[in-house]
């Protein structure tokens, strides 16, 4: 909220139709990039200086120094974060970053849906780019690495931080009375995007993360934080939040997969390598030399179904716990 007060206070009492000195959706972005990112560093670990060295937190300087627990195992203590800690570290950033810059650009007029979009862009790619992040391993017996369940929670804060703030601040918004709500659905579209477009991004160049998965779970993420959004903006309390259903619920769900597939899409062809170009002589000598035969080889069992039934469903079972705003 203090960036995006510093670049329209010094006009501010003059009444002007644009009071913005600076791109304000740039500025939405770098906040809640920053944001995100520190919040996610800070809660797992830091590198160690001379001070911890004499207090025998480390043996050199320069040391990662972790206030994260590997062991799940291991009960929590005030002097120690573990996996579902950090989740919500992320998953509050991500919530007050969209809440300020959301309110900001309701409070200030601006272009409201850039805002919405650079600001979830912004949070997502902080926190999959956070610098410590590739220092928390993965559960035992589980396949997902713990980025992915970051990239959930930065997507439910994003989602439920912005619906929030345009259901509760924006008069014409009534999603609980209307099938399809613009101005809900509109927020919904410009999050979902931006969160999913930041979270590719900054995962694959980052963490090196499979898109598809980050995609679904944006894509879930998303679609919890909204619901829940509404349900809060309008009043409802955060212990019947993710099970209130609303007019415009089957609307924000369309929204939520339509924005997430466009944005993957264009994330993925924007960090997209080019082509190798074999030669025919080339093709054939490795069919020669793996022995493989048009007439018999199934193609499927090489080239998978982008529309297969496995990238519509969650990866995670459990809903994601709502903190209300308020």
């Amino acid at each position: 909220m203090g960036v995006q007060l510093a670049s329209v206070a010094d006009e501010s009492w003059d009444f002007k139709n644009d009071w913005s000195s600076y791109p304000r959706h740039l500025l939405a972005e770098a906040s809640s990039k920053g944001a995100a990112r520190g919040s996610i560093d800070g809660s797992i670990g830091y590198l160690s200086t001379q001070k911890d060295v004499d207090a025998g937190r480390s043996t050199t300087v320069g040391d990662f120094v972790f206030f994260f627990e590997q062991d799940p195992n291991i009960v929590d203590t005030a002097f120690k974060t573990d996996r579902n800690e950090i989740s919500s570290a992320a998953n509050g950033a991500a919530t007050g970053s969209l809440l300020g810059n959301t309110a900001f650009a309701i409070y200030y007029p601006t272009q409201l849906q850039p805002v919405i979009n650079y600001s979830a862009q912004g949070a997502a790619m902080g926190g999959m780019s956070a610098n410590y992040l590739h220092e928390v391993d993965p559960v035992v017996g589980f396949t997902e690495q713990f980025d992915i369940q970051v990239a959930r929670a930065l997507a439910h804060g994003a989602a439920m931080g912005a619906v929030f703030q345009i259901v509760g601040m924006q008069p014409g918004s009534m999603p609980d009375k209307r099938n399809y709500d613009m101005e809900t659905i509109a927020a919904v579209e410009s999050v979902t995007y931006g969160s999913t477009f930041g979270a590719i991004t900054g995962g694959l160049t980052d963490a090196g993360e499979d898109p598809i998965i980050i995609q679904q779970a944006i894509k879930q993420g998303s679609s919890e934080g909204a619901n829940a959004g509404a349900a809060l903006g309008l009043g409802v309390s955060e212990q019947y939040a993710n099970t209130l259903a609303i007019k415009s619920q089957a609307a924000i769900k369309t929204a939520v997969r339509t924005s997430n597939e466009k944005a993957a899409a264009d994330a993925n062809s924007n960090m997209a390598v080019k082509s190798v170009r074999a030669s025919s002589r080339d093709m054939l000598q490795l069919m020669k030399l793996y022995n493989i035969s048009p007439r018999y080889t199934n193609p499927s069992g090489i080239f998978s179904n982008p529309n297969r039934k496995e990238q519509d469903q969650n990866i995670f079972k459990d809903p994601f716990p709502v903190a209300s705003p308020i």
